[in-house]
């Protein structure tokens, strides 16, 4: 993460025993705002990894309530790897097998 300005603080982590090692998650508190960035694992590798980034969503999501609770401004940057529909996938006739990737079904 690059600030014109220095934080008040960073945070490295958001308290995952499993994903923090990966160094997925920035956090950085400015005065009025909280920047943070997360890279999301991707899923597209195979049923393992498929798991692992369900592991990691059910880790992030009440850390992300408690970001939210806290009543400060939040900016939420990263790559998310997550596809609804066929326009957010650059190719998205060649990815509908892939797990994490918009499905067929899930035109519209």
């Amino acid at each position: 993460m690059y600030a014109a300005k220095e934080p008040r603080s960073v945070r490295l982590g958001f308290g995952s025993t499993e994903f923090d090692v990966e160094g997925r998650y920035v956090e950085a508190e400015f005065r009025d705002v909280t920047v943070i960035s997360v890279y999301f694992p991707s899923g597209s590798s195979g049923p393992e990894r498929q798991a692992a980034k369900f592991r990691f969503l059910a880790e992030f999501a009440p850390h992300l309530a408690r970001l939210r609770a806290s009543g400060r401004e939040i900016v939420f940057c990263g790559d998310i790897n997550i596809a609804h529909k066929e326009i957010d996938l650059k190719n998205w006739r060649g990815n509908r097998k892939n797990s994490g990737s918009c499905r067929k079904s899930a035109r519209g």
